[in-house]
């Protein structure tokens, strides 16, 4: 359902997979500060954490075990 909010607001949806291991709660990874960055971080309330070796996407959403946050998404 995150997939379909970002795509709504006009991002661009990647991959969306099930990671081995569990968070306990959500958070967003970056390469580089942005607007978009800033959007994500209002409309999820997670906290933000820079990546130290940057990928192929400029941001990583990990939803964590409460899968995504309360009233957003139910």
């Amino acid at each position: 359902k995150v997939a379909r909010i970002i795509n709504n607001m006009g991002g661009n949806v990647v991959v969306v997979s099930t990671a081995d291991a569990s968070i306990p709660t959500g958070e967003i990874l970056y390469s580089t500060p942005s607007y978009t960055l800033e959007r994500l971080t209002k409309l999820l309330g997670y906290k933000t954490i820079k990546m130290e070796k940057p990928g192929v996407s400029d941001i990583v959403i990990r939803l964590g075990k409460n899968g995504g946050p309360k009233g957003l998404i139910e």
